[in-house]
């Protein structure tokens, strides 16, 4: 894999991202033309109607699928075209994920659940899991239910566990596609005070919700139509500074 790239640079870049779903012979195309940037620290907002391909674009941002065309670099490494077994490594110790569904197992303690994904890091032993863990826990307000198990617990609860299993192993981004979906309007609320503070914290973040209340929270909002970037201020603004720089550079020579 290639190195780092410096601090400056953006944390992911995809670039004429397209992809294509095969059923009976039929090509859906789900996503065309997609370049997005997301800077270290950013709070990004994806919205657009249902089936514009925001969940698609989340999942290959999330290495849970490729892309059938484009590039996809993920802090300084292109990732879009690695083997299985790297893109889990890289997936594992990168992103951490925040589901509508709260994927939390109920025969595993809320400590558990939160340490799992430590487990698939060989340098991280039991004792080092736990400790983690319950910092994650302390971190959003809920070390106390600890011993309990998801089904003592609110939704909101357990969208706050997930958050804290999706911090435990310290991700260069967190990604959260629809994490109030599932929840009343205080208990989403409160999930997203959670992650603004992560965001304030420093913690880089991605959303996708068609809540527009919730996007508010983010400090770019991008917008989808048809599988396609319609509106992205991000991409306004490098479009700006090339220009000016293409007007500045005519004026001098």
């Amino acid at each position: 894999m290639n190195s780092v790239s410096p601090q400056h640079s953006p944390l992911i870049r995809l670039r004429d991202i397209g992809k294509i779903f095969l059923t009976d012979e039929i090509e859906t195309h789900a996503l065309a033309d997609i370049n997005l940037e997301i800077q270290r620290g950013e709070f990004v907002c994806i919205s657009g109607p249902s089936g514009c391909g925001k969940s698609t674009l989340m999942s290959i941002l999330g290495m849970l699928d490729t892309a059938s065309s484009g590039q996809y670099e993920l802090n300084g490494l292109e990732v879009g075209h690695m083997g299985e077994r790297d893109r889990a490594d890289v997936r594992n110790t990168e992103i951490g994920f925040v589901f509508q569904s709260f994927n939390l197992i109920g025969d595993m303690t809320i400590l558990e659940n939160v340490a799992l994904p430590l487990t698939f890091r060989e340098n991280i032993n039991k004792a080092e899991r736990r400790e983690r863990a319950m910092d994650a826990l302390t971190s959003i307000g809920i070390a106390h239910r600890s011993k309990h198990y998801p089904a003592q617990l609110s939704g909101g609860q357990q969208q706050r566990v997930a958050v804290a299993r999706a911090l435990v192993g310290k991700p260069s981004i967190l990604l959260a596609d629809e994490p109030t979906g599932n929840l009343d309007s205080k208990s989403g609320e409160a999930v997203m005070q959670l992650l603004d503070g992560l965001h304030r914290a420093g913690s880089t973040l991605c959303l996708v919700t068609h809540d527009p209340r919730y996007a508010d929270f983010a400090s770019r909002k991008v917008y989808m139509f048809d599988g396609r970037i319609v509106d992205d201020p991000g991409l306004q603004e490098v479009a700006r500074i090339r220009e000016r720089a293409s007007s500045f550079k005519s004026a001098i020579s």
